[in-house]
């Protein structure tokens, strides 16, 4: 079977200047051995899924990851029609300064 290709749904990247993460981290730091991956890449939905693995020490990463559980302020939106809490949780997370909300399917989290 043949894949179905969508019709372009949003401006291409080139158009709007709109590069990735990994994209402006090889340019700025070229000699760097860390690479990003993306192995969610639908350019015509303009979602992505960024992938970077760093060698770090697993003790290290333990370390990380405890801090962001720890740390981040997990909300769990609830269904703006009925109310219901969704099956996930989200904690958007900006520069200090930064008030932007995070919105997505008539969900907001600030």
């Amino acid at each position: 079977a043949s894949a179905v290709v969508p019709e372009q749904l949003e401006e291409s990247r080139e158009s709007t200047n709109l590069r990735l993460f990994g994209d402006w981290f090889s340019m700025l730091k070229p000699s760097s051995d860390l690479r990003w991956d993306y192995p969610m890449r639908d350019e015509q939905r303009r979602c992505f899924a960024g992938l970077l693995k760093p060698k770090l020490p697993e003790a290290t990463l333990r370390r990380f990851e405890q801090l962001v559980r720890d740390g981040a302020a997990w909300h769990q939106p609830k269904r703006p029609r009925t109310g219901e809490l969704l099956p996930r949780q989200t904690d958007w997370m900006t520069a200090e300064r930064c008030r932007c909300t995070y919105r997505y399917g008539g969900v907001e989290v600030d």
